[in-house]
């Protein structure tokens, strides 16, 4: 070769890759096979550590223009360790070689190239390439013998001065001797216990009442019901109502307890999928989310959403979302939508952030 091209690794630049299927045979004209290779490229780029700013499918090849690893991972990784001399000259926009113009050449010819005949996608942070499919949309209904829920499990401990911490994911303390104490943003609470079975809690924003909270236990102690009222202009409005049952403890409000209402209260699914937002509604909860696919947080709304419910949404490959739930900015629990080849199933798969290996698994069957 008169003039081979100047491998260069190491220099924090991009790279264009460019990789045919084997014999060129059109193995990636398949939808389904397009998902599997793009759930290994995902694989192999969080193990990795590199960007993958974007990718070209064509049917019988791939073009990629990703960074280099952040360490030494894999063969740039290694490659890294012999001394290379970086031309600069380019700055942070430096590509893999001396022959900036060739690559400009190319990627020229992929914006040119038409769409109907391959897949493109941006790849930042988690996103996945991809059109989402449309077999999304529709009613789903939950199937409670092939779920395995293990719920969220509320943790409350109470000391001897009266003050009750609830930890659920976040923790939360409330001092329960009925003076008022501010939470911010003009904000302010106070808990008045009852006896030892009645706790009432009154938020107030700009010194009116916005909303209550009234946990009762049980005769028996075994379960306690927890009712969250809206205030507004129009009256009182109860929010939602959650009943506990007891995992561990013996007397009161202290041990940990079991929400009991999820699954009936998210037993129907509707997905409304375009190509700028996922809209989740789920009628049984008094919820519902539209959410846009970039990842930017969404209030939860509806008459039962819980207040500083915020969600964020995004796709990752056709057949996938990822999904990340916060309250009051703090993140709640993490969880994932992937849909079935034959668009017939949905399996939603949450988990804590502490503890990602306590998963819960909901499947959804397609009506």
């Amino acid at each position: 070769m008169r003039n081979p091209p100047v491998r260069r690794y190491g220099c924090g630049n991009l790279h264009f890759v460019t990789f045919s299927c084997c014999r060129r045979r059109a193995l990636l004209a398949r939808p389904k096979s397009r998902d599997i290779f793009l759930q290994i490229l995902r694989q192999v780029r969080d193990r990795s550590d590199f960007a993958l700013i974007g990718c070209l499918l064509m049917p019988e090849h791939v073009h990629l223009l990703i960074g280099e690893p952040s360490g030494d991972h894999g063969v740039l990784g290694s490659r890294r360790a012999s001394n290379v001399e970086c031309d600069t000259s380019l700055g942070n926009q430096g590509y893999a070689t001396r022959h900036s113009r060739s690559y400009e050449t190319r990627a020229k010819s992929m914006r040119n190239a038409s769409l109907g005949r391959f897949v493109f996608c941006a790849l930042v942070a988690t996103s996945g390439c991809g059109t989402p499919s449309p077999d999304w949309n529709g009613t789903w209904k939950l199937n409670p013998g092939k779920s395995n829920y293990q719920g969220q499990v509320l943790t409350i401990s109470v000391s001897a001065d009266d003050e009750y911490r609830f930890d659920e994911n976040s923790s939360t303390t409330r001092r329960c001797d009925g003076k008022e104490r501010p939470i911010g943003n003009n904000r302010t609470i106070v808990c008045v216990k009852s006896g030892a079975s009645v706790l009432d809690i009154t938020q107030k924003e700009n010194g009116i009442k916005t909303r209550t909270t009234h946990d009762e236990l049980s005769t028996d102690g075994k379960s306690f019901t927890t009712t969250v009222t809206a205030l507004g202009p129009n009256g009182p409005v109860i929010a939602f109502q959650t009943t506990f049952s007891r995992l561990s403890g013996s007397n009161g409000f202290a041990g940990q307890w079991r929400d009991t209402n999820y699954l009936q209260q998210h037993s129907e699914m509707i997905l409304r999928l375009d190509t700028h937002a996922l809209d989740i509604d789920y009628p049984g909860a008094g919820q519902h989310i539209d959410a846009p696919l970039n990842g930017v947080d969404t209030v939860v709304g509806g008459p039962h959403a819980p207040a500083g419910a915020t969600l964020t949404v995004r796709p990752a490959g056709s057949r996938e979302f990822l999904i990340v739930t916060k309250r009051d900015g703090k993140v709640f629990s993490q969880s994932s939508l992937e849909l079935s080849y034959d668009g017939k199933v949905i399996t939603d798969s949450a988990w804590n952030p502490d503890r990602p290996n306590n998963k819960s698994t909901l499947i959804y069957e397609k009506q």
